[in-house]
């Protein structure tokens, strides 16, 4: 009788545990598929973060390097360089009129004249975004001048430059004599009168806006011009007095 109670129990005490493990194994699956859900939700998370990343890197940065003049203009070639990015898979330029060229290294750009870079970058989807444009001066090249003289009579003579910049233009330009500044001339036409009977030097200096310079020939105001006018004066004199003379 013992024994039957015993086996009883047993079999109860079973039945009891099976309901009880049948019972959690619902909420162990369900927090098993929750906490799957939770990783690939932050594991979707994770890559959308990267891709952003890469589409939201800041543009490529430019730099125009060179010898600077004055007024913000470079007397000198520049350098053109962009700064590689990641997830910038390729860079497009031109410069003014031309066509567009894929960025290869540093670009050597000489052609004097006021210039725009336009630019644009390829990401790893193949999509562009545009650069902003950049806006530079280069002129290298000295102002071309020349200088002429006209007159004599009176001991005056007038001395006539001519400047020309065609990149930045002509600032101003300067006379000297005898290497002394004289005048100094912002507006065309450039010209200065010297009146006097000595031997001197002169000379025009032509500046551009880029601080670049230019000296001109140098030209006499000859001694010998006073006294050719004053011995021809005496001869025509003499030759008078000759011919009164004889009548």
């Amino acid at each position: 009788m013992n024994t039957n109670k015993r086996i009883m129990r047993s079999i109860a005490a079973g039945i009891i545990v099976l309901f009880f493990i049948i019972s959690i194994i619902p909420c162990i699956d369900a927090e098993n598929i929750e906490t799957g859900k939770n990783i690939n939700k932050e594991k979707k998370t994770t890559d959308i973060h990267e891709i952003s990343n890469i589409l939201n890197m800041p543009d490529p940065t430019v730099y125009v390097t060179g010898t600077k003049g004055e007024n913000g203009w470079f007397i000198s070639c520049v350098n053109i360089t962009f700064t590689q990015e990641p997830g910038v898979e390729e860079i497009w330029y031109k410069i003014g009129d031309a066509s567009y060229q894929k960025y290869n290294g540093v670009i050597v750009y000489c052609q004097d004249g006021r210039h725009t870079l336009l630019w644009y970058w390829i990401d790893p989807h193949q999509e562009q975004h545009q650069g902003n444009s950049v806006f530079f001066k280069l002129d290298k090249t000295p102002p071309a001048m020349t200088l002429t003289k006209k007159g004599g009579l009176n001991n005056k003579i007038t001395f006539t430059a001519t400047a020309i910049d065609e990149a930045s233009g002509i600032e101003k330009v300067e006379f000297y004599l005898d290497d002394v500044l004289q005048q100094t001339l912002t507006e065309a036409p450039y010209k200065w009168i010297w009146t006097g009977t000595e031997s001197h030097t002169v000379y025009a200096i032509g500046y551009n806006y880029a601080g670049l310079s230019e000296k001109s020939d140098t030209f006499g105001t000859p001694r010998s011009l006073y006294y050719n006018s004053h011995f021809i004066n005496l001869v025509f004199q003499k030759i008078c007095h000759i011919i009164f003379w004889n009548q």
